[in-house]
């Protein structure tokens, strides 16, 4: 596997953050013991995360005046990654419920399919028992949805930890400035013929707590009447 100095240039953590404080100091700390560069986007928080986030060797941090939603916050973190000179990202939500252990699997698997988009997935095992129930089975459901749209099998569609090649954002427009934006991605990339790589990871929330503004319910539907535009627009 390559080691991180040779992936350096490539390859940045992009972490979205909004009302963090508490948990993206820690985040930031595992990750960057790995010598990898952090672009964090404070979206609008009005807590201490630009605080936090300014105190560690990142490599960027970037923030928004108001609070724009975490799709809007990925979109300003392709921009930079791009502007900065990486060919890639992998996201990472600040709360601490994905593993950083997770990541050189990822980095392997991003070496070996450049041009592919990897999904965690964290239904690949035991561990999926800690994910709230509506949770789990909101997100079974929209994961249905969205791998019948994309016309590809995408068992955890709303896991945030993800590697994109940001090449693929100069071929298709994004629309979403919330969650839907992950769902749009995916659809719109799969049906282009961007292939999808599921790599299966841990499913864990730190104390039981979580900064993740996800709502159920509300968010799901949100995202099926993205996903059905999607369709549309990529006929």
């Amino acid at each position: 596997m390559p080691q991180a100095s040779e992936i350096r240039q490539e390859i940045t953590l992009l972490i979205p953050a909004y009302n963090a404080e508490s948990s993206l100091g820690d985040v930031l700390d595992e990750v960057l013991a790995l010598g990898l560069p952090a672009l964090v986007v404070n979206d609008g928080s009005t807590d201490g995360t630009q605080r936090v986030a300014q105190g560690k060797p990142v490599w960027r941090v970037v923030s928004h005046e108001r609070n724009r939603g975490k799709g809007a916050a990925l979109k300003t973190g392709f921009s930079v990654a791009r502007d900065g000179g990486f060919s890639h990202v992998l996201t990472l939500d600040a709360d601490g419920q994905h593993p950083v252990e997770a990541i050189p699997r990822f980095l392997e698997a991003y070496r070996n399919r450049p041009q592919a988009i990897l999904v965690g997935n964290r239904f690949s095992g035991e561990t999926i028992q800690e994910m709230p129930l509506v949770r789990r089975l909101s997100n079974g459901c929209s994961s249905t949805l969205i791998s019948l749209a994309a016309k590809t099998r995408i068992p955890d569609a709303q896991c945030g930890m993800r590697v994109y090649p940001l090449d693929l954002f100069e071929r298709i427009e994004l629309r979403s400035d919330g969650y839907a934006l992950e769902s749009e991605v995916l659809v719109k990339a799969a049906r282009m013929g961007i292939e999808v790589v599921n790599l299966p990871i841990s499913c864990h929330y730190p104390d039981g707590t979580a900064t993740s503004r996800y709502r159920a319910f509300v968010d799901s539907w949100r995202i099926a009447k993205v996903v059905l535009k999607s369709i549309r627009e990529s006929k």
